[in-house]
């Protein structure tokens, strides 16, 4: 049972041995050209160290012979049975390669993703410019005017020759809206002289919308009664102030030119002409 265990043994190490042979005579062959020693191909590669290399750079290999005749050289004649015809030659044939076209593979550099700004959030206050600055408006009683937006202010202004404009203005007197005007215009109907202030939108050329949080939905109005201006506080919650003072609800002074008036932290100069 030994002997026969040894043979079989003896049998696949030699098939073993020749099959490993016929796979490294396989893959070291040179067909029809000579190969340099350096693209010996190793069998085994993970069983110990190779010297073989791997580089990126790309190899091209002579692409094979064809005989091409010229174009200049007419073809010999033959007779029916193939053979040349007399006094014909057969011109030599030229050996030609044809040409390789090399493919190549670029790879762009990795650009990370442009992030855009973020969109104002609800209640943020931004530019005139992307408000819709001077947009034409019309009231409910057919009076065309203009639809001015600020920083913190929008109001309307009626055309010119429209309506009446009353005496007074205020002048803004600070942040990124200082300096501006807003005058003010009879408008008829009942109370066709208040002029409104508040955060929320309001009957136009009576009322003036501030952005800023700290002021009311209803803060407060500007009345003309009897050729003067008196100024009276809506809110319950934010204060209006006159002159460094604030105003309770029952109180409501007379304007006088260059007043400080403070709704929440808008600003505005009163003046009288």
């Amino acid at each position: 049972m030994t002997t026969e265990l040894s043979t079989i043994l003896a049998l696949i190490a030699v098939v073993a041995i020749v099959v490993a042979g016929i796979g490294v005579w396989w893959i070291n062959r040179v067909p029809n050209i000579e190969r340099d020693a350096s693209e010996t191909i190793p069998l085994f590669t993970g069983l110990g160290h190779s010297d073989v290399v791997m580089t990126a750079e790309p190899r091209t290999l002579p692409a094979p012979l064809t005989r091409t005749r010229s174009a200049a050289a007419p073809a010999p004649a033959r007779s029916s049975n193939g053979a040349l015809a007399e006094g014909t030659s057969s011109a030599p044939a030229v050996l030609t390669r044809p040409t390789v076209r090399e493919f190549t593979t670029t790879f762009a550099p990795f650009a990370p993703p442009v992030r855009q700004a973020p969109s104002p959030l609800q209640g943020t206050l931004m530019p005139a410019a992307s408000r819709g600055a001077n947009a034409p408006v019309v009231s409910d009683a057919g009076i065309p005017g203009t639809m001015v937006e600020g920083h913190a202010v929008r109001f309307s202004v009626p055309c010119e020759g429209t309506l009446q404009f009353l005496p007074g203005r205020l002048e803004m007197s600070s942040g990124v809206d200082a300096g501006r005007d807003i005058r003010f215009v009879q408008v008829p109907g009942i109370d066709g002289t208040d002029i409104t202030f508040g955060r929320n939108e309001g009957a136009l050329y009576r009322h003036i919308q501030l952005h800023d949080k700290t002021v009311s939905r209803q803060h407060a109005v500007m009345q003309w009664r009897e050729g003067r201006w008196s100024l009276r506080n809506l809110s319950q919650t934010n204060p209006v102030t006159h002159n460094g003072a604030i105003l309770d609800t029952r109180d409501a002074p007379c304007l006088q030119d260059g007043d400080r008036i403070e709704m929440g932290e808008v600003v505005f100069t009163f003046r009288s002409r």
